[in-house]
């Protein structure tokens, strides 16, 4: 079986970039961060949909153990 979430760089042109977020597969790569986070009962703000990549990369590892 292969991971649903994964973590991408918000920047199309590179990986070394501030801003990531947690894209779906099965959604054809849309930003879920938001709605990862409610499924690991994580609180944000609202519209609060970017992070830092090691935020996107352990969010990501939690979700896909679910």
């Amino acid at each position: 079986m292969t991971a649903r979430y994964y973590a991408r760089s918000a920047s199309n042109k590179t990986d070394d970039w501030p801003w990531w977020f947690v894209a779906d597969k099965q959604r054809g790569g849309l930003n879920v961060t938001a709605e990862v986070c409610k499924l690991l009962e994580i609180p944000t703000k609202p519209g609060a949909t970017l992070c830092s990549r090691e935020d996107a990369e352990s969010l990501t590892e939690e979700a896909n153990k679910l």
